[in-house]
């Protein structure tokens, strides 16, 4: 199968699972889709306020390893129904 490859004639790079592991995470437009306060009062891992702060002012990333917990309070039944909705910057 050929390799795709972007608009210079590089290999495209699609990031694999474990790859994303390691990345941090921005929601795209999620503080206008949820409620920050109510996603965070139904998550089991405590969120310090400066943390919440930031999330809530858009300037700090939310990592990847809390997703499993943030889709269950967004009400997802799955972090792969999260995924499409999230922006890897």
């Amino acid at each position: 199968m050929p390799s795709e490859q972007d608009n210079n004639g590089d290999i495209a790079h699609h990031p694999t699972y474990s790859e994303l592991l390691g990345e941090k995470i921005r929601f795209r437009r999620w503080r206008n889709r949820w409620n920050i306060a109510d996603v965070v009062s139904r998550m089991s891992t405590p969120v310090d306020e400066a943390t919440y702060a930031a999330w809530e002012a858009g300037t700090e990333n939310i990592p990847i390893d809390m997703l499993p917990e943030l889709a269950k309070a967004l009400g997802y039944k799955s972090m792969k129904q999260l995924l499409p909705t999230v922006d890897l910057t």
